[in-house]
């Protein structure tokens, strides 16, 4: 998520945000109850097609369209139903159109590779209906956590990774031993969940504390602000009976029936059907 558009240098993807990063790039833990994440697809795909617009007008425009739709603190917080956009849309809908634009290339690609690998099985554990609902409440949380920080700043945030924060806190407590491949350097190994999100959540914070990072151009404030959301309204939102078995402790002879974005069985996690 980034803080943008009042200046050029904010606008910009913060590399310093994206070293760090421990990136997912797959993970080993398959569905067990929906065949296909609608939800989650049907998100990464309105964020892209939301990119392809900002990338195809001019730069005027779609200045306008960051002033727009994405949050802007004074504005929220100052008259939410009464300081109107330049399309007459009321400041506090932008608390949700926020998260659907992005400032560059990088800053989406990066977000939806993570929302691909963290949002199926979320999704997977309550349902499309709920997950809609989950992951627009963590976006919301998210940006509510950042204006907090400096409700009269006149930059707008956008950016899906409040949002995705909030999924990331899902998964964090719903699946802490799936393991996740994330390249250390230049190798690519599996490591716990719990690990890899611990590390992103602490890098997050020490991030936030930093002297600079009310310039960095990211909002720190709504990455942690999601995660503790989506940590804690998962229980609110998941199904009642709800399994995260892995291979090892699963007892010999047993087979589950899963859906999985990895069709190799080797690296399927095997997990216990409600029947």
């Amino acid at each position: 998520m980034r803080r943008s558009a009042a200046d050029p240098a904010s606008h910009a993807t913060d590399r310093r945000a994206l070293m760090p990063f421990i990136l997912p790039l797959d993970d080993d833990n398959p569905r067990i109850r929906l065949p296909h994440p609608w939800v989650n697809w049907t998100l990464i795909g309105l964020c892209f097609a939301v990119f392809l617009v900002q990338v195809v007008s001019p730069p005027t425009v779609e200045f306008n369209l960051i002033k727009t739709f994405g949050a802007i603190p004074r504005l929220v917080v100052g008259g939410p139903f009464e300081s109107f956009t330049s399309i007459g849309m009321p400041a506090i809908a932008s608390i949700v159109t926020y998260a659907f634009l992005h400032g560059d290339i990088i800053h989406l690609l990066l977000n939806m590779l993570v929302l691909w690998v963290y949002g199926d099985n979320v999704e997977d554990s309550m349902g499309h209906t709920n997950y809609l609902i989950f992951y627009a409440i963590c976006g919301i949380l998210a940006v509510f956590s950042q204006i907090l920080i400096n409700p009269s700043s006149t930059s707008p945030i956008i950016g899906a990774s409040g949002a995705i924060a909030g999924v990331m806190g899902a998964y964090f407590v719903l699946y802490p031993k799936a393991r996740l491949l994330v390249p250390i350097f230049i190798f690519p190994v599996y490591l716990p969940a719990y690990l890899v999100l611990s590390f992103w959540m602490l890098f997050q914070i020490l991030a936030a504390f930093q002297a600079d990072s009310a310039v960095a151009g990211v909002a720190w404030w709504a990455h942690i602000g999601g995660f503790v959301a989506g940590a804690v309204l998962i229980k609110f939102f998941r199904h009642k009976v709800h399994f995260d078995v892995a291979p090892h402790e699963l007892p010999k002879g047993i087979e589950i029936n899963s859906f999985s974005r990895d069709r190799n069985p080797k690296r399927a996690r095997s997990r216990q059907d409600e029947s």
